[in-house]
């Protein structure tokens, strides 16, 4: 994720709740961060959230391990949405699947 210098003060002013809420679902810090710059922006935001499952297979066959793998995943990150969204008494982001596949630089 890149993020300007300028919204550091807005992540690390959010409340407790939602640095709770990131530790107890183990995920959703992206998604945290997206609210606290599109409330600092006072201006949607997207964020890629999407249903579908990915298989993250390696060049050798092999499934990708991490967060990503877990069946919940898609679940908990659908709670982190909606417990963020009551949170700030909003939604600030728009639905977006875009998203960065790689970078070079």
């Amino acid at each position: 994720m890149l993020l300007h210098r300028d919204y550091f003060p807005a992540i690390n002013s959010l409340p407790d709740d939602v640095y709770a809420m990131v530790d107890r679902y183990n995920n959703c810090d992206d998604i945290a961060i997206n609210f606290a710059v599109s409330d600092a922006l006072d201006d949607a935001s997207g964020v890629c959230v999407v249903p579908q499952k990915y298989a993250k297979i390696d060049k050798r066959g092999k499934r990708f391990k991490g967060l990503q793998a877990s069946d919940a995943h898609h679940s908990n990150r659908t709670r982190c949405l909606n417990e963020l969204a009551t949170m700030y008494g909003r939604m600030p982001l728009r639905y977006s699947d875009a998203f960065v596949v790689a970078m070079r630089l």
